[in-house]
């Protein structure tokens, strides 16, 4: 028989039902702002004239993209009363977002090429670390056998791969970018610079999102969410009983949720506003955020919610 979870520990139906009330409340918001940014996505496809060049515009959909993705991963997470792993994805929409906001804010062709490159470059970084021929891939078998006690299986095509990447960052309106990364690269003494921060842009991602003013998001909110992500943080877990004695809370504890889901919807929202000014320049987007968004948004920032636990000495 399959194991049964402790339910001490880990009870999914009780969880769900003590977080009944935020839930009912945040998942229709987020299935909303996901639904709506699905149809924006391809009205901004659509937009041919405010297209731009070749490979311009695939860092801006790209992002967009990821986004909408992390949101709607965010809503099937908190439907399951599972706020502390959806952290790491509320992390990667923000970063995305203010990509984003960066690449459309001003000089919108070059930053999308140099994203562009930038990830291209990372690919065919990865691609090479899985072959031999090269010598990061050597330390990599090498690694790998001591390991794993077998020699590492090289992927089919990788060869292929390999020479596609480099056919596409040797692209001729690529060849600018491909400078000023090489020249950072040699300025680094070798370590790979941030996309952003190639042409005089910010060095860091804190620096990006004080440039975008977004820096308190940044310095408080990140920060909490690196430790996360980096399993440095383990406050989520800890409390107390009645009693004064140390407990762990029960897997699946609902105190994060309404903050994740007020801020995935605000960070999805800013997304999209940032593709329709770009791309669908005119189109207003303030009937549909006041009647769906505006309303149960502030509903939810004004909800008192007290959730039901399971805690263990």
């Amino acid at each position: 028989m399959p194991t049964e979870p402790n339910q001490k520990i880990l009870d999914p139906d009780f969880a769900k039902a003590g977080a009944r009330e935020i839930i009912d409340d945040c998942c229709p918001l987020l299935r909303e702002v996901v639904n709506h940014a699905s149809h924006a996505f391809l009205r901004c496809q659509f937009a041919t004239q405010a297209l731009g060049g070749v490979d311009e515009d695939v860092a801006p959909f790209a992002l967009y993209r990821i986004v909408t993705e992390t949101t709607d991963g965010i809503e099937v997470l908190l439907r399951e009363s599972c706020g502390f792993v959806a952290v790491p994805l509320l992390r990667t929409a923000f970063e995305a977002t203010l990509s984003l906001e960066y690449v459309n804010r001003g000089d919108s062709a070059r930053r999308g090429l140099t994203w562009f490159y930038v990830q291209h470059a990372d690919k065919l970084r990865l691609a090479k670390l899985m072959c031999a021929r090269f010598e990061s891939g050597k330390t990599y078998a090498e690694a790998w056998q001591r390991e794993y006690g077998a020699p590492h299986p090289e992927p089919d095509r990788i060869e292929s791969t390999i020479s596609n990447l480099d056919e596409v960052l040797r692209k001729p309106h690529l060849a600018a970018i491909a400078a000023e990364y090489d020249r950072l690269r040699r300025s680094r003494a070798g370590r790979r610079p941030h996309w952003y921060t190639l042409f005089d842009g910010p060095t860091d991602l804190r620096h990006l999102a004080i440039l975008m003013t977004r820096e308190t998001d940044y310095d408080f909110l990140y920060r909490y969410w690196s430790g996360i992500a980096h399993a440095h943080d383990v406050s989520a877990f800890l409390t107390s009983l009645s009693d004064g004695t140390p407990a762990f809370r029960g897997m699946r504890y609902p105190g994060d949720l309404m903050q994740v889901a007020q801020l995935a919807v605000i960070f999805q929202v800013r997304a999209t506003r940032l593709m329709i000014e770009r791309y669908r320049h005119g189109e207003d987007l303030s009937r549909w955020y006041l009647a769906e968004v505006k309303p149960q948004l502030e509903r939810l920032a004004a909800t008192t919610f007290i959730p039901h636990v399971i805690e263990e000495k």
